[in-house]
């Protein structure tokens, strides 16, 4: 216990008094390698032992150490039963044995009122019937062993185990705080590998941009159901968003390859529909396969658009991908006319999300936007900091069971 508890103390101490300090955490990182071999040599005899030990209890009963022996049992057994139904008091005949680990039956052939015992300790959850009708257990003996009470004739005796409340209640418990311990973890890891760094040059950027093709988001709705759900979700939140607009100009930040862009030009079908990226690659791609939008190459940080020319901008989980996500809301309040409208969405940042985001950026197609997210955000920060940008939150959805939050703001 203390060979293996003793690895996890230094590397958690160590970890707590870093604090970002890299000469700490090498210290750590070594001690807890250290630790963590000697345990294993320490304990390297016990991977093959010399003999087994063998204890000759009643069957399944407890362990070799008697920890979960329960205290009602006085005397402890010696060795196994040699009968498995014996008669305690009465007289008659056993027949059709069925010996499970969880139910056991048989048919007792009573020739009078008896009482029988079986070769299993007593535990909470235990049930007998006799004939189908519940019968009280009597655990009552220096062994702790079942006995029923049986009447006279030909009666069906039944034992099984049962789950109790309190035991449902602490595996949905001990369930619930598994997920959690692993939800926190997962968080971590995926907080410890996003970016903090704010000046990336526009080749790093590049680079960054580049690992998403500029078909994904096409390819990804139409061959794997997790992204058309997802976006699907998405589209119809603008549109009950949108609705009873009739606006001439619409501005989609953030369009990469088109394809939601596209769709949500179907929504406006006479509004001058633009999308504008900076990943040149992927604007060429969309002038080519939707000429229907417009499309142009564009920083969402500085849009090359004149002051109050669009009815609705959208910036749709777009804002994590840049450095400077504040600009970018700014650059929206200037483009936007008076009486404009934008729709700003996000994931929230809850824990559902993080659990899944770490294993689609790990193992899924998701590997493509290792790195991407520049910014983190939640949903109180994301608000934040569009109150902070001089904007108003007219409304407020959260969608996607808890994993996105999408907001309709005005100018103030």
């Amino acid at each position: 216990m203390v060979s293996t508890f003793l690895p996890l103390l230094c590397g958690g101490l160590f970890f707590v008094l870093d604090k970002g300090k890299n000469r700490l955490a090498k210290w750590g990182n070594f001690l807890l390698i250290l630790f963590t071999l000697l345990s294993l040599f320490e304990n390297l005899r016990l991977f093959k032992p010399r003999y087994y030990w063998e204890t000759p209890y009643v069957s399944e009963s407890t362990t070799w150490n008697d920890e979960y022996l329960p205290k009602w049992v006085k005397i402890k057994p010696l060795g196994y039963a040699s009968q498995k139904i014996r008669i305690i008091e009465g007289k008659g005949v056993v027949k059709n044995v069925n010996w499970g680990y969880l139910k056991k039956d048989f048919v007792f052939e009573s020739e009078k009122n008896s009482q029988i015992e079986i070769a299993h300790i007593y535990y909470p959850g235990w049930q007998a019937r006799v004939n189908n009708q519940k019968t009280k257990i009597d655990y009552n003996n220096e062994n702790g062993l079942m006995r029923v009470a049986v009447p006279l004739g030909v009666n069906v005796v039944t034992f099984e185990f049962q789950r109790t409340s309190w035991r449902s209640f602490s595996e949905i418990l001990s369930l619930l705080a598994l997920l959690v311990f692993v939800g926190l973890f997962i968080k971590f890891l995926v907080q410890k590998n996003s970016f903090t760094k704010k000046n990336f040059s526009f080749e790093e950027l590049n680079k960054i941009w580049a690992k998403v093709p500029v078909d994904y988001y096409e390819k990804g709705t139409k061959n794997n159901w997790g992204q058309r759900i997802w976006h699907n979700q998405k589209l119809r939140v603008v549109k009950k968003l949108v609705e009873n607009t009739s606006p001439k100009w619409v501005l989609d930040i953030g369009s990469n390859g088109g394809d939601l862009t596209a769709k949500i030009k179907t929504i406006f079908p006479k509004a001058r529909m633009i999308g504008v990226d900076v990943y040149k690659e992927a604007i060429d791609y969309a002038k080519k396969r939707y000429p229907e939008v417009e499309f142009r190459v564009g920083d969402a940080q500085k849009l090359p658009f004149e002051k109050g020319k669009f009815d609705i901008i959208l910036c749709l989980e777009t804002l994590e991908h840049l450095a400077c996500p504040q600009k970018a809301l700014t650059e929206i309040k200037r483009c936007l006319k008076p009486n404009g409208l934008a729709v700003v969405s996000m994931d929230s940042g809850s824990l559902l999300f993080n659990i899944i985001w770490f294993f689609w950026t790990k193992f899924g197609r998701g590997k493509v936007w290792t790195g991407s997210h520049l910014t983190k955000f939640n949903k109180t920060s994301l608000g934040k900091m569009i109150l902070d940008q001089g904007f108003l939150i007219d409304k407020e959805i959260v969608s996607h069971l808890g994993m996105a939050v999408t907001f309709r703001i005005k100018t103030s």
